[in-house]
């Protein structure tokens, strides 16, 4: 049997590829084959109960055909309701395991304000550094998806900025109280890694639940739900992890 990827052939990529992941919300959709299963349901006891009536059978048995044959519509019908049970549960957890990554990410920003207080006389940051402190302090954490993203990768490019900024200057990082937030930063990143990996959990979860037919897909459409993002690491993370200096 042949092998269906060619690995032994042509077109062998040895230099690599970095993956990223698209940061787009893909709507949920069924085609009109979904439609028609649904209103296959609650006709296919028509047909007998209709052919019961035109053979003039006793009333009962065309009556009986109709219960009968609405059985599986009524039982599609329950299993709809606990699908969007379901899925309502997914999301509430997915909502919780953001939060706590957000949590987390606003005590790393608190600490990150903290150390840029008392290195500020002594270091000229740039001013984006200062623009993005002073654009999220105060402000409440995105719950989730591609705004959550976006919240994650700026704070952590302003620490990896202080971290920079930090190792020009090995007077301060000696400074006892520089040094307790340093580590506490680094606890913090520990939790974030945990935290994020609990949430990556759920989101891929979720993703497969949507498309999960018949039930839970037919229910994610009507609802208008769509997939969801993963946490992912920022383009320059990759770049420095790719790279030869660690």
């Amino acid at each position: 049997m042949a092998n269906p990827l060619g690995g032994q052939k042509d077109n062998i990529s040895r230099e690599g590829m970095n993956i990223y992941v698209k940061q787009k919300e893909i709507p949920i959709t069924v085609g009109i084959g979904s439609k028609l299963f649904e209103i296959w349901m609650w006709l296919w006891g028509v047909i007998p109960a209709i052919i019961c009536f035109a053979a003039k059978t006793p009333i009962y048995i065309p009556v009986i055909a109709l219960v009968v044959g609405a059985l599986p519509g009524i039982i599609f019908q329950v299993k709809k309701v606990k699908a969007k049970n379901a899925l309502d549960t997914q999301m509430q957890k997915i909502q919780h395991d953001a939060s706590l990554v957000g949590n987390y990410y606003q005590k790393k920003l608190a600490i990150i304000q903290d150390l840029v207080k008392i290195v500020d006389k002594s270091i000229d940051f740039d001013k984006s550094t200062y623009e993005t402190i002073a654009a999220y302090r105060g402000g409440s954490t995105p719950q989730s998806g591609a705004q959550l993203n976006e919240y994650a990768q700026n704070v952590d490019t302003l620490s990896r900025n202080i971290n920079i900024a930090l190792e020009n200057y090995p007077n301060l990082e000696s400074h006892r109280h520089i040094e307790d937030l340093m580590q506490q930063v680094k606890y913090l990143n520990s939790e974030i890694v945990a935290a994020r990996e609990v949430y990556n959990d759920s989101v891929y979860m979720w993703n497969r639940m949507v498309y999960r037919w018949p039930t839970l897909m037919i229910v994610a459409a009507k609802n208008g739900y769509t997939t969801m993002i993963p946490f992912t690491a920022d383009a320059d993370v990759i770049e420095r992890a790719s790279g030869s200096v660690l």
